[in-house]
């Protein structure tokens, strides 16, 4: 019910809200193929994440706090994503699950900015690559800033960080 084969799920949230964590475990539970969250049906698979979002040491401290073992997921760390890198990955079929955390910082550049329409084109062509090899994607996304700097009562998909068009260019939306 998060993310299927085939299918490009964007986990949007706050900075520092837990989005990493959130995907580590449920890379667990794919590696493991245990429930998600202890009540969500998985399905045993091999899981890659690619990240942008946090250096090695971050991940690694983050993994030991969540007593997973370091060496159970297998991680590529990345200043930016490759899209030529990453549709080698998917189309290997070697994995079941990739997780792309985030694209906030990975695909952005000096030339392309998340409210630019050549993300969204980045995202559309991840979504094709992982219906077209039947390979799951989730990938993370941060929101937009309250505008009235307060703390934000509901989320709406007019928070997601850029374009709405972000929203359109992927399968499902947590």
């Amino acid at each position: 019910d998060i993310v299927a084969r085939g299918g490009f799920t964007l986990l949007a949230a706050e900075e520092v809200a837990g989005k990493t964590a959130w995907l580590m475990r449920l890379a667990e539970a794919v590696i493991t193929g245990q429930p998600f969250m202890k009540q969500l049906h998985t399905i045993r698979g091999r899981v890659l994440m690619i990240q942008a979002d946090e250096p090695l040491q971050d991940s690694e401290a983050k993994l030991r706090l969540m007593e997973l073992p370091v060496a159970m997921l297998e991680i590529m760390f990345v200043d930016k994503f490759d899209l030529l890198k990453i549709f080698e990955v998917i189309s290997s079929k070697v994995y079941d699950l990739v997780i792309l955390d985030s694209f906030t910082y990975g695909l952005t550049d000096d030339r392309v900015r998340v409210t630019d329409d050549a993300f969204t084109d980045r995202l559309y062509k991840l979504r094709k690559w992982f219906s077209e090899y039947n390979v799951a994607g989730i990938g993370t996304t941060h929101l937009n800033k309250p505008f009235n700097g307060q703390a934000r009562q509901t989320i709406t998909k007019h928070d997601i960080a850029g374009l709405s068009t972000i929203r359109n260019a992927t399968s499902d939306i947590w």
